[in-house]
């Protein structure tokens, strides 16, 4: 039996990301997890490990080729698998429903994250993949399924990219400017900028503490969108424009802001 990182393997070449590929894998993700029910093994322990070759397969897939593996997680999500009563298959992990609940999903996308895109010693195969798990998500998130609504990630990324530093955005020096975290914001902003724009626009506020601001702002009190946000992100992204120009993701996403 296929694992989940063959099954996901064609959707990662143009040549082979075909709507068969597509349907063979989410039928394939099905019958799998059947057949660990089947065998008395975890649910939760075959969806985890299903979402992590996921995001193993978006890191190896450029963002401008990530369009199968999108549209396999839209129609995994709306596929239901049964057990052998021909109910719906239950996680033990919050008592969720495979697949429309989308168990480990979320754990998987947070372990994604948790990484620092200025860490020197990363080669750029290295930064590749962290870069197009990040464009991954942005582009799920952008998608019309609620279910994989991940903005606040984005949020995150870009408030690790322009707040962090100790000066403001326009003031930092270009050596300080990680072409990999603005990238990674960058994607952000391509896909998902224009809802955060009209957040800024809106000055929506998040819960608790998901959205404070960091760094030389902490003490503005930012607690989500706004305008003065918005606009710190933009002198940010237009730093990173400078220091690297010919980049075009950055171009792009400077542009579209």
């Amino acid at each position: 039996m296929a694992t989940p990182s063959e099954l996901l393997s064609p959707l990662t070449n143009p040549s082979t990301a075909t709507r068969e590929a597509i349907t063979a894998a989410v039928e394939g993700f099905t019958t799998q997890i059947q057949s660990v029910v089947a065998s008395g093994e975890s649910v939760g322990g075959y969806t985890q490990r299903a979402f992590f070759d996921l995001f193993e397969a978006a890191g190896r897939t450029p963002f401008d080729q990530q369009d199968a593996l999108v549209e396999f997680s839209i129609q995994l999500q709306k596929t239901t698998a049964t057990d052998a009563e021909g109910k719906p298959l239950i996680c033990e992990h919050g008592h969720t429903e495979v697949w429309k609940d989308l168990p480990y999903f979320d754990l998987e996308a947070r372990e994604t994250i948790n990484f620092d895109p200025d860490i020197p010693d990363m080669n750029e195969d290295e930064r590749a993949v962290v870069e197009n798990q990040a464009a991954f998500m942005a582009r799920l998130s952008a998608s019309p399924s609620p279910a994989f609504d991940l903005s606040l990630f984005g949020l995150w990324m870009l408030r690790s990219a322009f707040e962090e530093h100790k000066s403001a955005p326009s003031e930092i020096p270009p050596a300080e400017i990680s072409r990999t975290a603005a990238r990674i914001a960058a994607f952000w902003i391509r896909f998902k900028g224009e809802e955060y724009r009209k957040q800024s626009s809106r000055g929506v506020t998040l819960p608790d503490n998901l959205g404070v601001s960091w760094g030389k702002y902490k003490e503005r009190g930012w607690r989500g969108f706004n305008e003065d946000r918005w606009q710190v992100w933009k002198d940010g992204l237009r730093a990173a424009h400078e220091k690297f120009p010919s980049d075009e993701v950055i171009k792009a996403a400077l542009e579209a802001m």
